[in-house]
């Protein structure tokens, strides 16, 4: 396999900022990646054809192959990304001609964006409130292609309300007067919950809303902490294991009642506008490569299951109950259901003061 792996420290609180600001003030100050294991020798397609561009053709002529093109691309590994594991593992980047450096605990969405802009990374994963945010303060990043997509599963969505066992609350309404943990405050996932609790006709203004890490959500929800928690997987699935009652599957409320669409992407690879300028022909050939993983795992649910158990510290009988992402490689420029959502996101991350005023998604598209 034609490909690397990389550990990123930890970083400092600074760069999870969700500002603009912030992140420009990281840039000097974030830590240098740290190598963690040495490159794979499994073969590929590209290195034979390295191989034989040392020999002798028929004709007398040397074969001419391009060396490689190296995209260090950050990943928190997440279900989300287990499209990105099998296109990794199977070699289909390689296929393409591209060197993968994987950077494993790379930050996401505003706190990638100093490593995108100091060149420490090439792409990243972000939801579009990061990219969105940056563009609001002038700060030029590119939406490269989907991850993973909303749709509705028999187990049901991926961002849910769970409730405390004791707390009293079965609906959405039940929540007016009381606490919410999410991950972080005005974050694309708070704002989603805002935007649905308009949409059912509910005060959100009355909701105290705490800032709890998800791998703590769990724990709050248990001990009376808070009354309720927005979760994802693989924690919402721990928040009911220790006696959480599910409320509503959010993504799937707004998906009918305020993105109009039969899916939508959650999470995206983004770029700098310049890298993603310069490379587009080597950004396609990774959107083909991730979309081939992606249409393995739609086809197949017990590889995709799998592959979560392998990449995630999940044990297999929770991996077998989460409702599966819909996984996609594609360009959002180039789905429609994308850009819709990411219209109407726009429009209500200005709404709920992520930023000012609503800027233009089509800046931040790769066209």
């Amino acid at each position: 396999m034609s490909a690397t792996r990389k550990w990123f420290p930890a970083l400092g609180v600074a760069l999870l900022l969700l500002t603009a600001c912030a992140a420009e003030e990281s840039v000097e100050g974030a830590d240098e990646p740290a190598a963690t294991s040495e490159e794979e020798a499994d073969e590929s397609p590209v290195e034979e054809s390295d191989e034989a561009a040392g020999e002798e053709a028929d004709d007398g002529d040397s074969a001419v192959v391009d060396e490689p093109f190296t995209l260090r691309v950050g990943v928190e590994w997440l279900a989300n990304l287990a499209n990105m594991n099998r296109a990794y593992e199977q070699g289909y980047f390689a296929d393409e001609g591209l060197e993968i450096e994987l950077v494993e605990g790379a930050p996401t969405s505003a706190g990638a964006v100093p490593l995108l802009l100091g060149d420490q990374l090439d792409l990243a994963q972000t939801a579009s409130g990061g990219i969105f945010a940056a563009e609001a303060e002038g700060i030029p990043l590119t939406l490269v292609s989907n991850i993973a997509k909303t749709v509705p599963r028999p187990e049901g969505g991926q961002l849910a309300i769970v409730a405390g066992e004791d707390s009293g609350i079965e609906t959405l309404e039940d929540l007016e007067g009381r606490t919410l943990a999410v991950h972080q405050v005005l974050s694309s996932m708070e704002i989603s919950w805002r935007s649905a609790m308009d949409a059912a006709g509910i005060d959100h203004e009355s909701v105290e809303v705490l800032a709890v890490p998800f791998p703590n959500m769990p724990q709050a929800l248990a001990d009376g902490t808070v009354d309720a928690v927005l979760s994802v997987v693989p924690f919402t699935g721990m928040a009911l294991s220790g006696g959480g009652r599910l409320v509503e599957f959010i993504d799937l409320l707004l998906m009918e009642e305020v993105y109009g669409v039969d899916n939508y992407a959650q999470v995206f690879f983004f770029a700098t506008r310049e890298f993603a300028q310069d490379h587009g022909e080597e950004l396609e050939r990774f959107r083909r490569a991730l979309q081939r993983a992606s249409e393995e795992l739609n086809e197949d649910e017990e590889l995709a299951r799998q592959t979560i158990v392998d990449i995630t510290p999940m044990p297999p009988e929770a991996v077998a109950r989460i409702p599966l992402p819909l996984w996609d490689g594609m360009n959002p420029a180039d789905d429609p259901d994308a850009l819709r959502a990411l219209e109407v996101q726009n429009e209500e991350n200005a709404r709920y003061g992520l930023y000012d005023e609503p800027v233009d998604v089509d800046a931040v598209l790769l066209r």
